[in-house]
């Protein structure tokens, strides 16, 4: 059976700002941890230390790894957050009223509500911030998916979607 499957990693902007807060966090933990040079008048205990230590690396690592995946085919749009665990959902084609590719402004990475058209986006910010707006029959939660391979997906979208659905452009 025929699939549509798209994988997109978040910019790497973000992993270099957090790379080198990582290493000066890290570098205090260790310092003062291993080799008891306290930092500050009022140091912060150990184990605090340790645990934001801990998680800007954990953070780091997550912004790494993670990759919004989309997978389309005959039964419906699969789409989410891969990295630890999994966040997104699945569409069947029967609760998909129209669909619509358009450009949307920056809006940053990830999941978040873009009330402008009313839908939840899950965005990996690209050169050309194109998206396919997933408008549900229901209304309560249009979906907003980031593509980076805008033509591809147009076409595989009219060959697999039942008839009598909307694609429209803008």
């Amino acid at each position: 059976m025929k699939t549509y499957k798209e994988s997109q990693r978040f910019s790497r902007t973000i992993i270099f700002i957090l790379i080198p807060i990582c290493i000066l966090v890290c570098g205090i933990t260790i310092g003062q941890v291993g080799f008891g040079h306290k930092v500050g008048n009022h140091p912060a205990p150990d184990l605090v230390n340790i645990l934001i230590a801990g998680f800007v690396c954990t953070l780091n690592l997550i912004f790494w790894f993670a990759q919004l995946q989309t997978e389309i085919s005959k039964q419906g749009i699969k789409y989410g957050f891969k990295c630890i665990i999994s966040y997104g959902g699945y569409i069947p084609w029967s609760e998909v009223e129209k669909i619509r590719f358009l450009r949307y402004p920056s809006i940053g990475e990830g999941i978040r509500l873009y009330s402008d058209i009313n839908a939840w986006a899950y965005v990996v910010d690209g050169n050309d911030r194109v998206g396919m707006l997933i408008e549900k029959k229901d209304r309560k939660k249009n979906i907003l998916l980031s593509t980076q391979q805008i033509t591809a997906l147009k076409q595989f979208i009219t060959t697999v979607a039942p008839n009598g659905l909307e694609v429209t452009e803008g």
